[in-house]
Order: C-alpha cells, then sequence, then structure tokens
C-alpha cells in the first residue's frame, strides 16, 4: 500500500483515519513541500506514530523540470527533502519512520534517478496498479504494490481496496521482509 503526494490535509486525515480503523499501514511518499505547506508537521507524526512509512518523492514534484534533471540535481533535492522531514518530524521520529525508499515523480526512473538512488542507498518504488485501473476491471493480487493519493476522492477506494478478501495491505519494510524470508525458506 503507497500513498503518493501530500497536498490534501483533510484527505491525509481521513486517509490515516481509515488506516487506523482497519489496523492496516502504508507507505506514504511525501513531496516536501506538500508536507511543509499542506500537511504539517501533526499530520506527518501522526502518521509515524500510527507506524505508517514515509519514502522520498521530491521537494516539488515538478515533472517538466525532472526530464532534464542531472544525478547533482537529484541529490540536492534529496537532501533538502531529507532536511525538510527532519524539521518536520523531529529526530527520533524521523530515525522512526522515514525509510529509504524512493518514488520519482510521474515514474521517472531515469539514469539519473537512479544513479542518486544508488549513492544513498535508497530502493526505487514503482507501483503496478492504481485506483483507475483498479475501477476499470483489473484486481490487484498479492505482491503488487498498489498506488493512491492523498485526496479525500480516494478514500472510498481505499476502504475497498483494504476489504479485499485476498490481500492484507502492508508497507514497503513489511513486503520485502517478507520476500526475504520466503527466499530463505
Amino acid at each position: 500500500m503507497t500513498i503518493d503526494d501530500g497536498y490534501s490535509k483533510e484527505g491525509m486525515e481521513e486517509i490515516l483515519t481509515v488506516l487506523e480503523q482497519n489496523n492496516v499501514r502504508a507507505t506514504f511518499f511525501i513531496i516536501g513541500n506538500a508536507a511543509k505547506y499542506d500537511l504539517g508537521p501533526e499530520l506527518l507524526k501522526r502518521a509515524v506514530e500510527d507506524g505508517d512509512e514515509i519514502g522520498y518523492h521530491s521537494v516539488n514534484h515538478d515533472q517538466e523540470a525532472i526530464k532534464t534533471w542531472t544525478e547533482a540535481d537529484w541529490e540536492n533535492d534529496y537532501l533538502q527533502w531529507t532536511q525538510m522531514m527532519k524539521d518536520l518530524l523531529g529526530d527520533d521520529l524521523y530515525a522512526k519512520g522515514v525509510k529509504k525508499y524512493a518514488r520519482a515523480p510521474g515514474g521517472l526512473f531515469d539514469q539519473a534517478f537512479l544513479a542518486m538512488t544508488k549513492k544513498y542507498s535508497l530502493i526505487p518504488v514503482g507501483w503496478d496498479a492504481d485506483a483507475p485501473y483498479w475501477n476499470g476491471g483489473v484486481k490487484p493480487k498479492k505482491g503488487d504494490i498498489f498506488l493512491m493519493h492523498v485526496d479525500t476522492s480516494n478514500v472510498a477506494d481505499l476502504e475497498k481496496y483494504i476489504k479485499l478478501t485476498n490481500i492484507s495491505p502492508v508497507t514497503m519494510s513489511e513486503m520485502v521482509q517478507a520476500s526475504l524470508d520466503s527466499s530463505r525458506q
């Protein structure tokens, strides 16, 4: 279960409530400026205290600008995002909740982005399904990385996804750990 962006404070509040009510945790790929100007530290702290994770998703999410970014541009953006998260969460919650996952805006996993992720030991994370595919008849299955966005219009889809009987939504860390455990057997 991955949830991107963060431009809607109301959407984030509703999503966190649904996750909490269903005892489900997610990995949020949060945009730095959305966290700072739209969500604020309280909602980020609530997410981490609830057991959710936060991964890198750029400072501005400018899909046009990033098409020409170099590794240094990505690096500067990642370091700025990291500082923003530390400022918003504080050192303890940052260490607890911010994980080494990275999602490029729009899924632009080009060589410069991948070089930056390698340099900082980040795991690039794409996705397999999202609400439009799902609502078009494609059903997520075990092992799929499901993508949603922080928005009030997605709350019904989140509730529907959580209620699927053949899967149990988990964080990226839980999915990675399950994969490691199964490969050791």
